[in-house]
């Protein structure tokens, strides 16, 4: 893998498993920030004003595994959510479960 990922965010191997899962957060991540782009020009555009630098980036994102038994596991900003404490420091349970990736931003633009 010598190389192979560098281009991929660090933020996006955050609390994911495989390199397939980095690479779905990695994309979306970036869509999430195409999509606030787009708002924020609208916004500019109604408001008589341009776009100019990025002030900040705020990322946050849910990544929901469902096994398709009726417990559904989320992770999110560190934290085990859906399990007991001690059902979440149990251990690594392994099992077949669709993903769910999803990414979100907060971005402060300035404007002329």
């Amino acid at each position: 893998m010598e190389g192979k990922y560098d281009d991929i965010p660090e933020q996006a191997f955050y609390m994911v498993g495989t390199i397939e899962d980095a690479l779905k957060k990695a994309e979306a991540m970036k869509k999430a920030v195409q999509d606030a782009r787009k708002k924020a020009e609208i916004l500019a555009e109604a408001s008589g004003l341009k776009l100019d630098s990025i002030e900040q980036i705020t990322e946050g994102g849910i990544f929901s595994y469902d096994n398709n038994i009726g417990n559904i596991y989320s992770k999110a900003a560190g934290f085990d959510i859906g399990m007991e404490t001690e059902e979440a420091e149990a251990g690594t349970v392994v099992q077949a479960a669709k993903l769910v990736v999803s990414a979100a931003v907060s971005i402060t633009f300035n404007a002329e």
